[in-house]
């Protein structure tokens, strides 16, 4: 499990700094508190993903609305929003 979560965050790390170039670092620190989050869970490698769009997204807007920008969007599938828990 530990590996299969190594090799995701990596490619989370790959896909958002395209997302945010220049902001490597947060990226990373970003993705490290999604995966502290997602080993809480019972599914980590399943949450990870969803947890690590949620904290760039917030990082994201952070930084288009301090420049008055448009905000990114992080993932290139469609977005369709799910309640995590019903």
């Amino acid at each position: 499990m530990a590996t299969a979560i190594a090799e995701l965050k990596t490619r989370l790390q790959h896909q958002y700094e395209r997302v945010l170039p220049g902001q490597t670092e947060l990226v990373h620190d970003a993705i490290a508190a999604a995966e502290a989050l997602a080993w809480l869970t019972p599914f980590p490698h399943l949450f990870l993903p969803d947890l690590a769009e949620a904290r760039i997204a917030s990082l994201a807007s952070q930084s288009a609305f301090a420049r008055n920008d448009v905000i990114p969007v992080c993932s290139g599938e469609p977005q369709n929003p799910q309640p995590l828990f019903t």
